[in-house]
């Protein structure tokens, strides 16, 4: 012989008919419930922005690590390639109004949103 018991609640939309002390702890753990879901929510949206900001950064980075590289190769390309005293101050003046064109963006972005150092 088996032994079955089953339990019904019956609920007036989101919440149970008040009346015992079960149903009062049952709403209690629906709102709690309903207040997880929606913390939830948030901890994704701002996840989200997390994930979209260290992208950003992530750009912003390579950019920055791309420019340093172009000018240790162009700063290189100067000292083997210069004739004279004249000649290398030209090129190097040259490259540093290109350089200064060519960081702008990244200095304006910067200056935009600064950021503590991130760690190597």
């Amino acid at each position: 012989m088996a032994l079955r018991i089953d339990v019904y609640h019956h609920f007036e939309g989101d919440v149970l008919v008040e009346g015992t002390g079960v149903d009062r702890k049952l709403n209690r753990i629906l709102e709690i419930v309903q207040g997880l879901k929606k913390e939830e929510k948030i901890m994704i949206q701002e996840m989200q922005a997390l994930t979209d900001k260290v992208t950003e950064i992530e750009g912003v980075e390579a950019s920055a690590t791309a420019t340093i590289q172009a000018i240790v190769a162009k700063l290189n390309e100067l000292a083997q390639n210069a004739t004279d005293l004249a000649d290398a101050k030209a090129q190097a003046t040259a490259l540093s109004q290109s350089l200064t064109d060519a960081t702008a963006p990244l200095a304006a972005a910067i200056a935009a949103n600064p950021l503590a150092p991130l760690a190597p």
